[in-house]
């Protein structure tokens, strides 16, 4: 009724889409940007993390906020350089045997910001 889709499965994956929340376990260090509508969060693995956010706030505000903070938070950013592709950024952190990809993205028609926020457990090589 509020227009939010549920799911579990058996092994306690799960997925929430529309007036969404943040899945239960995602780790406080990272940020859920301010003011920002939680579009989509899935929990899977056990371990594994997606949230998708959305805020009418600009591309270059929300980079500079989520540099400011995930660096007063501990993560460290992996990435030789940060990918600019002038609408969309991405960036690799990683802190304590986890690993953070973000993505943020200017809307074609600069109303808003989307950022997509990934949690795991870091990749060894």
């Amino acid at each position: 009724s509020d227009g939010t889709i549920n799911v579990q499965n058996k092994d306690g994956d799960s997925a929430s889409l529309g007036n969404a929340k943040v899945p239960s376990g995602f780790p406080s260090s990272v940020p859920i940007y301010p003011g920002s509508k939680v579009v989509f969060g899935a929990k899977s693995g056990g371990d594994k993390y997606t949230v998708y956010l959305t805020t009418t706030d600009s591309k270059t505000t929300v980079e500079s906020y989520y540099e400011r903070e995930l660096q007063a938070n501990g993560w460290v950013n992996e990435s030789e350089s940060t990918a600019d592709l002038g609408f969309a950024s991405g960036a690799k952190y990683t802190k304590g045997g986890q690993e953070l990809i973000i993505t943020i993205a200017q809307d074609k028609d600069n109303k808003g910001t989307a950022i997509n926020l990934i949690v795991a457990p870091a990749q060894t090589n």
